[in-house]
């Protein structure tokens, strides 16, 4: 510390180094100069500190001047070291491995920060996928609903009222849509049949072309039958299913080929077999639709009017002849 006071002015000793002459590092064995040191009672104080607070920039470890008492005519130097804080207007450099921990700390919680956002966002991206899928799912299934749901008309309330259906009617709906389906197949092959009729009786003179196309049909005939015999109904339906191969596999076969031989033999047993064949094939087609409309009204949810509004003899005249009824 500095040891101020007021003193009076009095020369310094000759043979002592001045203040000066230390500050600057001269050598003091060398040749010196005497600068009388004089001490005032009246020396500004504040003057004194702010010369050395100048000096003392120059190196954090600042010589400072003991000031002697007046029976002392000698300076003595004293020497201190001096903390950051006592340097005015002077902050501390952070240390550098403090200063890169920060940064690595700072850095770690933001990447911490950027995988809790991404799993976040990841996150909510799932749960709107599944949502997605569900309400897809959801949509298909009232679709169904609607496609599948059966409509009664009500003669109380004069309205349409969705028919209410057990799992057991919907599994006895099921079945009796797919022998539906394969009735439905005969009577396509029926309706084929009668088309190449009514185009053999007005063009005769294309008998051979048309016998080809009799041919043609018996491939369908076979898929036909191949897929009927690979069915498996309940015994319910064991009856109209053995009624509908065999129609399948004799009437309608029997016929294409009796009809086709005797156009392209010229033989007129083929052609009366034939004739014989397609009333055979006529009358068992309506035991066969007569049959499918009576299963169909113990089924409940389950549609009969297309069996019942069509006949060989309507699809001729609405459809070959091209007849409405007015």
């Amino acid at each position: 510390m500095i040891s101020r006071g007021k003193k009076k002015r009095k020369p310094a000793d000759s043979g002592t180094s001045s203040l000066l002459d230390r500050r600057i590092g001269q050598n003091p064995s060398g040749p010196q100069t005497s600068i009388p040191t004089y001490y005032d009672d009246d020396y500004d104080e504040d003057s004194f500190d702010a010369y050395d607070d100048v000096n003392s920039g120059y190196n954090s470890k600042s010589t400072a001047v003991h000031t002697p008492t007046p029976m002392s005519a000698h300076v003595q130097i004293e020497t201190y070291e001096l903390d950051d804080g006592d340097i005015p207007g002077f902050e501390a450099m952070p240390d550098a491995r403090d200063h890169q921990a920060r940064l690595d700390e700072a850095e770690m919680i933001r990447a911490h920060e950027s995988r809790r956002r991404a799993a976040i966002r990841a996150r909510a991206t799932r749960i709107a996928q599944y949502a997605f899928m569900l309400l897809c799912l959801y949509l298909a299934f009232l679709i169904y609903g609607v496609i599948v749901t059966h409509y009664d008309y009500d003669p109380q309330t004069g309205k349409i009222m969705a028919q209410t259906m057990s799992v057991r009617e919907l599994a006895a709906a099921s079945e009796f849509r797919s022998m539906q389906a394969f009735y439905l197949r005969g009577r396509w092959l029926y309706e084929e049949t009668l088309r190449l009729d009514f185009k053999l009786h007005n063009n005769p003179e294309n008998a051979l072309i048309i016998a080809t196309e009799y041919e043609i049909l018996l491939e369908d005939v076979a898929k036909l039958s191949v897929d009927l015999n690979a069915a498996s109904f309940s015994p319910a339906y064991n009856q109209l299913h053995a009624q509908l191969l065999n129609w399948v596999r004799t009437d309608t076969a029997v016929y294409l080929q009796n009809i086709s031989a005797a156009i392209t033999q010229s033989s007129q047993e083929r052609a009366n077999n034939a004739i014989i064949s397609r009333e055979i094939m006529y009358t068992h087609f309506l035991i066969i639709s007569e049959n499918i409309a009576t299963y169909g009204k113990s089924v409940k949810g389950v549609s009969l009017g297309d069996v019942y509004e069509w006949s060989p003899e309507r699809f001729v005249r609405e459809e070959l002849e091209g007849i409405t009824d007015g």
